[in-house]
């Protein structure tokens, strides 16, 4: 099942922009400066991979992104993970 989720997930990732990601912020009451976007799209960008099958790869945006932002984040990733994985 997990190669099913990869496969979806690596075409979903060619059409990913910035926007998808401040409209699913905005979805979720997370509020994101432009910059915060940028980093957070270049990081699924570069590791999607990665965040699928090593759960220590989140750890880096902790080292760049507001402590209650990356918090947040670091939730919604587990419980994804978590439901989907």
């Amino acid at each position: 099942m997990i190669i099913i989720y990869k496969e979806l997930i690596q075409k979903y990732i060619s059409y990913l922009k910035e926007s998808h990601i401040q409209e699913f912020a905005m979805k979720n009451n997370i509020s994101l400066s432009q910059e915060e976007v940028t980093i957070i799209y270049q990081f699924i960008k570069k590791n999607y991979l990665s965040l699928i099958e090593d759960n220590t790869t989140i750890l880096e945006l902790k080292k760049v992104l507001r402590e209650d932002l990356y918090q947040q984040l670091y939730s919604m990733y587990q419980e994804y993970k978590t439901t989907y994985l």
